[in-house]
């Protein structure tokens, strides 16, 4: 993963265990404020007189809404936990919060040689971001860059400006719709994994350091979205 201008700032903790087809689940958490991705700078890094955009921390808030965490098995079905919570990814708590949610994936619902293909967290379209008040938050020229507050953004689209495919007619798709509207995530980067006696560790690793993008120009540095928050999984 590609750091930013500043080192990011981690914190690390083991946050649980859980009971896995006769295995341990353990899950440790990594935090960062990583500026400047996608070719976007870190509006440190400009001055307001130029036109463009760039990217800051959320330092202060990065909510999302979680129904459900699943794992996708090798026959296509789903063995999910969790009931709806939201977390602040710009919170040093993420961490044992996802630990608390995830707690629930005991040996009732994975056995011994079931083979995981994907996780499949069902995230809710709405994200809430605050940013402000950091080093970050100031560019070149020193004008402050902030959100003033809360903002709330809605994905009624992807990228691209298409509706997200159905998760009834499109289950593989990355994301895809639930039908009560939040969409499912399909990560693989794990590869696929063997339940097993064995303890599997699984790292998470939340870094809101460009979670807000705002607009140079004239002097300003004013607000203008969301920016991407970076869940990456690793495993031991």
């Amino acid at each position: 993963m590609t750091r930013g201008l500043l080192q990011p700032r981690k914190i690390r903790c083991l946050l649980g265990s859980t009971i896995v087809g006769g295995s341990l689940l353990l899950v440790t958490l990594a935090y960062g404020e990583t500026c400047g991705v996608f070719g976007l700078p870190c509006c440190n890094t400009v001055a307001s007189t130029t036109n463009g955009v760039c990217v800051a921390p959320a330092n202060n808030k990065y909510e999302f809404t979680l129904k459900r965490f699943c794992l996708e098995k090798s026959d296509g079905s789903l063995v999910c936990v969790g009931s709806t919570t939201t977390f602040n990814a710009a919170s040093v708590t993420v961490g044992a919060d996802m630990g608390n949610f995830i707690s629930g994936a005991t040996s009732e619902h994975l056995n011994v040689g079931d083979t995981i293909v994907a996780m499949r967290p069902e995230v809710s379209k709405t994200f809430t971001v605050n940013g402000g008040a950091g080093s970050q938050h100031t560019t070149s020229d020193a004008v402050t860059c902030s959100t003033g507050g809360d903002q709330t953004v809605i994905m009624a689209t992807d990228p691209n400006h298409q509706p997200f495919p159905s998760c009834a007619t499109s289950p593989s798709a990355d994301p895809c719709e639930t039908s009560d509207g939040f969409l499912r995530i399909r990560d693989t980067s794990l590869g696929t994994i063997t339940v097993t006696q064995e303890p599997l560790v699984i790292h998470f690793d939340f870094d809101v350091g460009s979670g807000v993008t705002f607009a140079t120009g004239g002097g300003t540095c004013t607000y203008q979205g969301i920016g991407p928050l970076s869940v990456t999984m690793s495993r031991q």
